[in-house]
């Protein structure tokens, strides 16, 4: 083995081992020693002196304070001629040249802002260094150092990350890492990296020949960059509390920084400011021309920022910002030679910096909405997001370019794997479009997760609010979707679809006054807003069904008369929409179950054929003309709806039993023609069957025919087994028909299907009083329980006026528990006055309701009740025996008022021979009363 060799295995042994600090007699001899000129291996004197070479580590932390004779400058300066003694004396060593090398790359920190230049010294050395240990750390550092330099930013990037690992003590390799991932627009990598660098400069154990003050300085400038650029809220203020730490750093460095922010903070005037602080040059260019694109001013900022591009065409960001001005005078001009130069500059900017996500951002722009080029499109949005990944703008435009595409499942993992990484409160875009993909393909409860994601990202976007409360309804959660959609109305007032949709959620819930409010708040907005009018007409129709169930018959005609008013609105805009005369139709015909006799409706001249705006009224049966008319004008937009059909049919049912006797027969023959369509259009469907079979079933038919009728209930069962309206009707049939074995077997498997309905309940009490059955009462109290129902309310009544009259019951048990413990006389009342609500002209139920009010003490209530029934009986010549018990009823309770003379005269009108022993009671004590009065008037 040579010298040489041995010499090189000698020392790197002494570099793996580490070389202790030497005192100051050290560096006097180690400087003083003769070195041999020509290239030959040393002598074993010389390899002792090698020994005591301290290692650059050693160097640098103990150079500023190396007391020597000789020293005449600072440490630095006193370390950097000892360096270089050595390296002349012995250019074998490394440690030497590693030193030089840590000293000029510390030196290039102190000038924070402005471009590190490499000397030929700083290349020399590299080079030197690369033949003797191509292994060293310093070397690698220096290499990214050189790479930077050279603005090969990935190679010093690969280069620096190495040299962190092989050397972590070297504060300079932590801050010039950080400062290329600046560069290379890796933002929070830079971040980390300069949190690395900040820690460091605390560790005792550190290498750095320089003032950390000029590390720290350089780091909070590289750092209010990087937040900059990020651009977020959070991140706009950080960088500006990094500003704040800067202290001896050049102030118009600071305040372009400042200015930009500030810009970004939407500040526009004080960012004007710190443009007139700034001395001339391309920064103020620069900086003005942005205030003049955020002041909206595009051809000014064109003209100064074409300077700054001018001036400094390294700066990327100044093409992007001169690019991004040309874009807004083209989209207002869409001149193509601002379109081409816009190009031109991006294409320039791409080459300059291929790092700039922004640039490709643009680019994918100009493909898209100039070029057409989709595919070129996608390729730089794809290139900017793998640039990078927080650019939600280009992962939202290639994210929908995508989907647009059809690619969905491209764009499904594209969101999959950003969202599987992204931090709690980021990524809002991609959350939003994966909840919205998810939502499309009915994953509802994983729609909503990641739509509320999207919301802590920002709480404060309407439309993802908007989104959220969409994934609630869609799921069925309609209270949550109310909140969501009351967040969207404090975020923006101004949202009509919002408030249309509080509206249709509160319509669903069933608080229907609620929801009228809500519809009327929006039309105050938009006066012709359809869907506010369509919405608002649908509720007043929920709510007037609801009322006609609880036989509010009045507030049921006001509320079809408003639905059909917003309607008419509604349809005199959109008369293309079919289901506007469709709900005109349910409104006009829902009322068919009300009183003929007192019915009254005002409805818009428009639906009489008029071209008036004014309103007339209507009866019953002109109002469900208006609404077979409606129908109609749905079925000239949609023939072929067998539903529509149906309807059509049922009206011109309910217009058989209100219209004259000629043209009745005419009347239900269309009904039949209607339902028979809707049966041949949709012969599954189970409710056309059934209202077929009602047609069939009513005797104003000509060709009334009971079998064709059971067979269309048949077909109804068959169709829906679980019809327990059908079998209700099949056995009211039977029950007509006289067969009463099987109406009581069809009206069983209706209770079985659903015991809560009342019409079979009905059926079977009517079934107990034709065989006599006891339970009847019982059966007819239950059914009033249930609800609402004409047959029950007068059964039940007629049930307990036959239990108090006949006395012979009143102390049985039966009596007891029936009348008083079930409460029966208020019971039957109610249900009377709801009866009589529809059946105005029956003079019996007028009879029935005024005894059973006689019963509880309303003698008045009970006067006007029977006034009524004799008014009727008269009019309709009713029998004489009838009549004749009403006025005795009424003069009894006449008599109780005090009327004596009234009463009296009702008295004469009846005939005597069918007095009872009471009635004769009665007729004694009322002639005394009244001739005590005939005295008193006499005085």
């Amino acid at each position: 083995m040579c010298r040489v060799d041995q010499h090189n295995k000698r020392h790197q042994r002494i570099k793996e081992d580490g070389i202790k600090t030497m005192n100051t007699k050290d560096y006097q001899w180690a400087t003083s020693a003769r070195v041999f000129s020509h290239p030959r291996s040393p002598t074993s004197f010389q390899r002792e002196q090698v020994v005591k070479i301290p290692s650059p580590l050693t160097l640098t932390r103990t150079c500023h304070g190396v007391p020597s004779s000789q020293s005449r400058g600072t440490p630095t300066e006193d370390l950097h001629k000892i360096c270089t003694k050595l390296h002349n004396d012995f250019p074998q060593l490394s440690a030497p040249l590693e030193t030089l090398l840590i000293l000029d790359m510390d030196s290039y920190i102190c000038h924070v802002g402005t471009w590190p230049v490499a000397d030929t010294g700083f290349i020399e050395r590299l080079e030197i260094l690369g033949s003797i240990d191509n292994d060293s750390g310093v070397l690698r550092v220096a290499k990214g150092v050189m790479s930077l330099i050279r603005r090969n930013f990935m190679a010093a990037r690969e280069q620096l990350t190495h040299g962190c690992e092989l050397r972590p003590e070297l504060v300079c390799c932590q801050f010039y890492l950080t400062w290329t991932l600046h560069l290379l627009h890796r933002n929070f990598e830079a971040i980390d990296r300069a949190k690395c660098c900040l820690n460091l400069l605390c560790e005792k154990k550190r290498t750095l020949t320089v003032k950390s003050s000029h590390v720290e300085e350089g780091i909070n400038l590289l750092l209010a960059k990087v937040y900059l650029e990020i651009g977020t809220v959070s991140a706009l203020s950080t960088a500006m509390d990094h500003l704040k730490k800067l202290g001896t750093t050049d102030e118009s460095l600071k305040t372009e920084v400042e200015g930009y922010i500030l810009l970004q903070q939407g500040q526009v005037t004080e960012a004007q400011e710190k443009v007139a602080s700034l001395g001339e040059g391309t920064e103020k260019w620069a900086l003005q021309g942005w205030v003049y694109y955020h002041d909206k001013q595009y051809q000014d900022a064109t003209d100064s920022l074409i300077k700054a591009v001018e001036g400094k065409p390294e700066r990327s960001n100044y093409g992007v910002m001169y690019s991004k001005a040309l874009w807004e005078i083209w989209k207002q001009n869409r001149d193509t030679s601002i379109a081409q130069k816009c190009f031109s500059t991006l294409l320039k900017t791409a080459k300059q910096d291929p790092y700039h996500t922004e640039v490709f951002e643009m680019l994918g722009y100009f493909y898209r909405d100039i070029q057409k080029d989709r595919v070129r499109s996608r390729k730089c949005f794809e290139k900017s997001f793998d640039l990078d990944g927080s650019n939600e703008r280009s992962g939202a435009a290639l994210c929908d370019m995508l989907t647009d595409d059809g690619n969905e499942d491209e764009a499904f993992v594209l969101l999959k794997r950003v969202t599987s990484t992204a931090s709690a409160g980021s990524s809002k875009w991609a959350w939003l479009r994966y909840g919205l993909h998810q939502m499309k393909h009915d994953s509802l409860s994983s729609a909503v997760s990641s739509l509320q994601s999207a919301v802590r990202a920002d709480p404060n976007d309407s439309h993802v609010w908007e989104c959220l409360a969409e994934a609630y309804l869609h799921r069925g959660s309609f209270t949550a979707a109310l909140k969501a959609f009351t967040k969207v109305i404090e975020l923006n007032p101004e949202s009509l679809y919002s408030l249309y949709k509080i509206a249709s959620i509160k319509q669903k819930l069933g608080t229907f006054k609620e929801a009228i409010e809500e519809y009327k708040v929006i039309l105050e907005k938009s006066v012709n807003f359809v869907p506010a009018l369509k919405g608002i007409g649908e509720t007043y129709l929920l709510l007037a069904n609801h009322q006609i169930t609880n036989v509010r018959d009045n507030r049921a005609i006001d509320s079809c008369q408003e639905a059909l008013m917003y309607l008419t609105r509604a349809a005199s805009h959109r008369p293309d929409l079919s289901c506007l005369w469709k709900m005109m139709g349910d409104a006009a015909t829902l009322c068919h179950s009300m009183d003929p006799s007192s019915f009254i409706m005002m409805v818009p001249d428009k639906l009489l054929g008029k071209a008036s705006e004014a309103e007339c009224t209507v009866n019953l049966h002109q109002c469900l003309q208006i609404g077979a008319r409606c129908y109609g004008k749905a079925l000239d937009l949609l023939p072929q709806c067998a539903s529509l059909w149906h309807d059509l049919g049922i009206n011109l049912y309910y217009q058989s039993h209100v219209c004259s006797t000629d043209t009745r027969s005419d009347i239900s023959q269309k009904s039949y023609s209607c339902l028979k369509q809707a049966v041949t259009l949709d012969p599954d469907n189970y409710r056309h069957w059934n209202a077929f079979g009602v047609t069939l079933s009513s005797e104003n038919l000509p060709n009334y025919n009971p079998k064709l009728a059971q067979h269309c209930f048949i077909k109804s069962i068959q169709a829906e087994q679980n019809n327990v309206v059908a079998w209700t009707n099949l056995a009211t049939l039977y029950l007509k028909a006289g067969n009463v074995q099987l109406a009581h077997e069809a009206y069983k498997v209706s209770q079985s299907l659903e015991p809560s309905y009342v019409a079979c309940w009905v059926g079977q009490a009517i079934i107990a009083e034709t065989v006599g059955d006891q339970d009847a009462m019982d059966l007819f109290r239950h059914t009033t329980e249930l609800g609402n129902h004409i047959e029950s309310a007068i059964g039940y009544g007629h049930w307990v006026c036959a239990m108090l009259q006949d006395t012979s019951k009143h102390n049985t048990e039966l009596y007891q528990y029936a009348v008083h413990h079930m409460k029966a006389i208020p019971a039957a009342t109610d249900a009377l006055s709801h009866y009589l609500d529809r059946k105005k002209t029956d003079a019996t139920a007028y009879n029935l309701h005024g005894l059973l009010l006689e019963q509880q003490g309303l003698v008045r209530s009970a006067a006007e009740a029977w006034k009524k029934s004799l008014s009727l009986m008269e009019s309709n010549g009713a029998d004489d025996k009838q009549i004749q018990k009403v006025r005795i009823n009424l003069a009894r309770v006449l008599s109780k008022l005090g009327q004596y003379l009234e009463a009296l005269s009702l008295y004469k009108k009846c005939s005597q021979d069918n007095f009872t022993a009471l009635d004769v009671c009665y007729l004694g004590l009322l002639l005394h009363k009244a001739s005590d009065k005939e005295k008193a008037m006499l005085g």
